[in-house]
């Protein structure tokens, strides 16, 4: 009885909820103007749904499921793995003991497993920072650490550590790696809804990759998680992908709007 009054209980006192139960009460019963009724009432409807339908996993799906996972015979060919970056938290890093990583860690973790899977292969990293504020602190002298201390070979790793955004990548990486590496379909490991724009840009910039998704956040089968702050984040990042989508195919870094295989 107490794991599932545990369970319940959390339902109800989760801050994001009471924030819900605030909006819904206030539009039912509060004292304003008309006009700020219907829009207090708008709100409400807006966060119910992103709290109690699986709007922000039809959103994501499509993005998740673009590229299957290659067969091993396709994986045994790449000459190497081309990892992207994104999953370590730079400022938490900086300033707390050990290297953070955040949801996106699979991106390592995976590319760890196919390192030692095939130790023949060399391991690619790309991803300076993002941030506007501060420039000097960059991903890849994490990710070298990571790799390292998880038993890859100095000698197998290239880290380009100056990519602020995914379509700056690819031609830094060539920068890095053979004249051949653009033709040869290296592994492209980063995470599934992030995949369609990734594969995009590399393309576009004369690669031939396989790509390689990891991280999914979507249920194949077509489940979701209900919660207005899953909600709101699976939601953040639908947008924020599609809106990429169409802003890369504006700026001529892809070919085609929803690259595919």
């Amino acid at each position: 009885m107490s794991f599932i009054l545990s369970k319940l209980g959390w339902i109800v006192l989760q801050p994001a909820n009471i924030l819900l139960a605030v909006v819904v009460l206030l539009a039912l019963f509060g004292r304003m103007g008309r006009r700020t009724r219907w829009v207090v009432r708008a709100l409400a409807i807006a966060l119910a749904v992103v709290a109690f339908t699986p709007l922000s996993s039809w959103l994501l799906r499509p993005l998740d499921e673009r590229f299957p996972r290659p067969s091993e015979a396709q994986v045994a060919a790449a000459p190497g793995v081309i990892v992207l970056g994104g999953s370590v938290s730079l400022g938490m890093s900086l300033n707390r003991p050990g290297i953070a990583l955040n949801s996106t860690a699979e991106r390592y973790s995976e590319t760890i497993r196919l390192a030692h899977a095939h130790p023949e292969k060399t391991v690619a990293f790309s991803g300076g920072t993002g941030s506007l504020s501060n420039q000097a602190v960059k991903e890849g002298p994490f990710a070298r650490v990571l790799f390292s201390e998880s038993g890859i070979a100095p000698d197998r790793l290239v880290i380009e550590s100056d990519a602020r955004t995914t379509s700056e990548s690819p031609d830094l990486l060539a920068a890095m790696l053979p004249e051949t590496a653009r033709r040869e379909g290296w592994l492209l490991v980063t995470s599934a809804w992030h995949m369609p724009r990734s594969v995009g840009v590399f393309e576009a910039a004369g690669w031939r990759v396989v790509p390689y998704p990891v991280d999914y956040r979507t249920q194949p089968a077509g489940g979701w998680n209900p919660g207005l702050m899953s909600g709101l984040s699976d939601l953040t990042m639908a947008v924020h992908e599609w809106v990429g989508l169409l802003a890369y195919r504006a700026m001529g870094r892809t070919d085609e709007f929803f690259p595919g295989p």
